[in-house]
């Protein structure tokens, strides 16, 4: 059985330039797994960047994305 996930879009403005945005009602655990899935994305980012060049944790102490 898969994972349940509410998210509802509970308002929309659209804009002169063609954008939009949106606004989300998302249950708590939903919200939980989404951060989740997200820090994932950017810690296997920053190991990449990061692994692409040689690292100096002295000069080197942030890690940019």
């Amino acid at each position: 059985m898969g994972v349940k996930m509410k998210i509802d879009i509970t308002d929309m403005i659209e804009h002169e330039d063609g954008s939009a945005t949106f606004n989300f009602d998302i249950d708590s655990s939903t919200l939980k797994m989404l951060a989740s899935e997200k820090l994932k994305e950017i810690i296997v980012a920053a190991a990449k960047n990061i692994s692409e060049k040689e690292f100096d944790p002295i000069s080197d102490h942030k890690v940019t994305i």
